[in-house]
């Protein structure tokens, strides 16, 4: 059975802009350069990582920690 050759209908000069409804009509508004602190917002906290820690509940040396009520807890000291 022959295979139909499907023909590429975008040319290599076209840009993903050109495929959106109504690209034409839109402006682009400049990116925020503000810092979390200039916007008043927290950077986010990691929920796990993983080297040389001590745990700040049983002070057991530890290479993972998982973030847990504000503290960073090896595997033992997690509430699950």
């Amino acid at each position: 059975m022959p295979t139909e050759r499907v023909r590429p209908s975008v040319t290599e000069d076209a840009k993903l802009t050109d495929f959106e409804p109504g690209a034409d009509d839109q402006e682009v508004e400049p990116a925020d350069d503000r810092t979390p602190s200039e916007t008043g917002l927290e950077p986010p906290t990691a929920a796990y990582a993983w080297g040389d820690y001590e745990c700040d509940r049983c002070d057991s040396p530890t290479e993972r920690v998982w973030h847990d009520e504000g503290a960073f807890v090896c595997p033992a000291c997690k509430r699950w």
